[in-house]
Formats: C-alpha cells, structure tokens, sequence
C-alpha cells in the first residue's frame, strides 16, 4: 500500500517525537508499506524521511522540475511535474491513502486540493486528517462554517471527503483498514 504523507517543511518540536513514533509504528505494522511524499528535506518532513529510510523502505518523491529540493532529495523514485498543483494531484494519484500531520500553509493547500479532487472525481481514496494537539481544529472549525453558510454541502463529513483522527491509535486504525480493502 502507498501511504501519501503531508506535513510542515518546518519543526514542531512538541509533535516531531510523537509523529516520530507513529512513523515508527506503520514501519513495523507492515513491511510492504510505501511511502509517497513531496521532495523538502527540513523539518516533520526530514524527520519522517529519515525513518523511512533507516528502514530502507521506498519512497517516492513527487516535485516541481528543476527545483533544487527534487534533485538534492534521496527516494527510491522521483517524479518531476511542472507546477505545485500538478504535484499535489500526483502525490494523490501515486498514494492509496493520504496522511496529513500537522503543517502549515501549503500542507492545507494539498488538504483543500486533494477534497476537491475528491469531490470531483468521486474517488473513495482516503484523506486521514491526523489533528495532533488539536492544531486542525481551526481548519474543522472553517469547514464547519462552510457547510453552516452553505457554501459547501452539509453531507461533507457524510461524505467521507476526510477522516479526522485525533489520535495515533485511530491514525493506525484508519491505516489498518485501508490495508485490509487493499488486499
């Protein structure tokens, strides 16, 4: 199974171990994991890289072409496409379920893009918000006054366009059944 991972390029010293840990876990659940990912090499994103590849696991790296973050990136492949929404839809493409650790600006981004992937295409992939200390809550909140204003359906969470877990044993729970469809 390709398990997708977005998160901050940046460190988050209160989550890094406890992300570390579940990165940890999912290594040890199941040696077939692998693992697609943007191509920065800083922060949660290096500290989960780093694990994945300690374990000499595959991982695919999907970035922007001629950016120095691809080539100075090391995966097991490397996917280059033009632009920054062109690598949020093929690091969906290329996983068969998504994780979002915590993360900033452009981790949203990709959450946002990959629902509205979602949305259109009706694919049932799985988006897995993990909202660790809660720092998606705001995030749940403005989706919460979307559907409120009905400026999107009021079936979203209906819908399963995402899973928000809150913590590492549901994450892992979620994983393990996506693992079990996939077989």
């Amino acid at each position: 199974m390709n398990i997708g991972i977005m998160a901050a390029s940046r460190d988050l010293l209160e989550s890094d171990k406890e992300i570390e840990k579940v990165i940890e876990y999912l290594l040890s659940e199941n040696s077939s994991y692998q693992f697609v990912m943007g191509p920065n090499e800083t922060g949660i994103l290096r500290t989960i890289k780093d694990k994945i590849r300690e374990e000499h696991r595959s991982l695919t790296v999907v970035g922007v072409r001629k950016t120095s973050s691809l080539f100075e990136t090391r995966a097991s492949k490397k996917i280059e496409v033009e632009n920054v929404c062109d690598r949020t839809e093929r690091l969906f493409d290329e996983s068969d379920v998504v994780i979002f650790f915590p993360g900033g600006i452009g981790t949203r981004a990709e959450l946002y893009s990959m629902i509205d992937i979602k949305m259109e295409t009706d694919t049932k992939k799985k988006l897995i918000l993990y909202n660790f200390h809660h720092l998606f809550s705001s995030l749940l909140e403005d989706i919460d006054k979307m559907i409120e204003k009905n400026l999107i359906e009021d079936t979203f969470y209906q819908q399963n366009y995402i899973t928000v877990v809150e913590t590492k044993e549901e994450l892992l729970e979620e994983i393990r059944k996506e693992d079990d469809k996939n077989e």
